[in-house]
């Protein structure tokens, strides 16, 4: 909360807007994740605006495409014409069914959540078994952004690029890269795939010498 604070108070005093996408607060795996919302409505000057997403979330909910937002009056209207001016809105029966989710099932909202945070610990453990690096520590959702190794497959890694499509050349393993960051995601079944991910990282040898 303490850089929240912080942010809105340098953004109001140099009249800046903050948005905030915030999709997968509601899977926090951690008790000091904080919402925008939470500090931002106590600054009457300040122009800002948060989002949020049933996306997984809710059981089944993968792909609706619902969701929420809040902020300052001025935020929200500007924001809502620039919506109504191109494209054609949500899918009422889908957001229905997100909101009652949302409102009746708070323990298919806590299996997701725990859904996620278990099969990212389990990423965690093999992929630090194997020398690789995180670059944050996820505290919610479903990605975990890794630092690119330099050395894998026998070989200098020049970007993460390159370590991707080794990867998935050599193993499979397909990832998302951003350099100097490679990102996987835990959206499959984790302890399904353990073993081939053992041996896929095993085989790439990974090194940051």
């Amino acid at each position: 909360m303490p850089n929240v604070l912080l942010m809105c108070i340098f953004q109001e005093k140099r009249n800046i807007r903050v948005f905030n996408d915030n999709p997968y607060y509601i899977l926090s795996h951690s008790l000091e994740s904080c919402p925008l919302a939470r500090v931002a409505q106590h600054f009457g000057g300040l122009s800002w605006a948060e989002a949020f997403s049933a996306s997984k979330v809710i059981r089944n909910g993968c792909g609706w495409r619902v969701g929420a937002m809040v902020g300052s009056p001025d935020f929200i209207t500007d924001i809502a014409t620039i919506k109504g001016n191109t494209d054609s809105g949500f899918a009422a029966p889908m957001a229905e069914g997100a909101l009652f989710a949302i409102e009746h099932d708070k323990e298919g909202v806590e299996t997701c959540r725990k859904l996620y945070e278990r099969r990212i610990n389990i990423l965690r453990k093999i992929l630090y078994s194997h020398g690789m690096r995180l670059a944050v520590d996820p505290a919610a959702g479903f990605f975990t952004l890794w630092k690119c190794p330099t050395q894998a497959f026998g070989r200098k890694i020049a970007n993460a690029q390159e370590f991707n499509f080794l990867m998935i050349e050599e193993t499979g393993v397909v990832g998302v890269h951003f350099d100097p960051y490679i990102r996987y995601a835990v959206t499959g079944d984790i302890e399904a795939m353990e073993k081939a991910i053992n041996d896929a990282f095993s085989k790439a040898e990974v090194s940051y010498d």
